[in-house]
């Protein structure tokens, strides 16, 4: 019958322990350094073959004075929340109608998403032609906050730019 040896004894006797020559197993010098060590130098054609965006920047930034930052709220969660901010004493309710300061809030554009079933007067510096009009048809009215925002301005915020984006959520 054969003897069969314990798996402790397995490559004993054999120097290397199945790793090749003598040095291969030793430290990270048989592959070039650990991990992504070289990979500017000795590994780069490894890395321009495999991972051809490692290095790779695509675009620019913009400025960031440049960049506009516009906090958006759709009707339908203002619709939907008015009662609880004149709970909370955010906004005031004057004979059935509602009114509310947005700008205050930290809203710039009011945007025209949902439904509006409550008379709403809307203070804020931007908003779209949807937004007006179905506030309009619910009976409220939007004041434009800013002096710098004339109606003229307004209407000119309202059309269909790159301006119409944003959560649309109260946070």
């Amino acid at each position: 019958m054969a003897i069969r040896d314990r798996k402790v004894h397995k490559n004993r006797g054999q120097r290397t322990g199945g790793w090749g020559g003598a040095q291969k197993h030793r430290g990270a010098g048989h592959r070039g350094g650990r991990g992504m060590a070289g990979t500017s130098n000795h590994k780069w054609c490894g890395i321009s073959k495999f991972m051809p965006d490692y290095f790779l920047s695509i675009g620019f930034k913009r400025p960031r004075c440049i960049v506009k930052q516009v906090n958006t709220l759709n009707l339908g969660v203002l619709d939907e929340e008015i009662k609880n901010l004149c709970e909370m004493g955010i906004a005031n309710e004057e004979n059935g109608r509602f009114s509310i300061n947005l700008t205050e809030l930290g809203y710039n554009k009011l945007l025209g998403s949902g439904k509006v079933t409550n008379s709403i007067a809307v203070t804020i510096d931007s908003y779209s032609k949807s937004a007006k009009q179905k506030i309009e048809d619910a009976g409220g009215e939007i004041v434009v906050a800013s002096e710098e925002f004339d109606a003229a301005t307004a209407e000119e915020f309202t059309g269909e730019g790159e301006l119409n984006e944003g959560s649309g959520k109260f946070e």
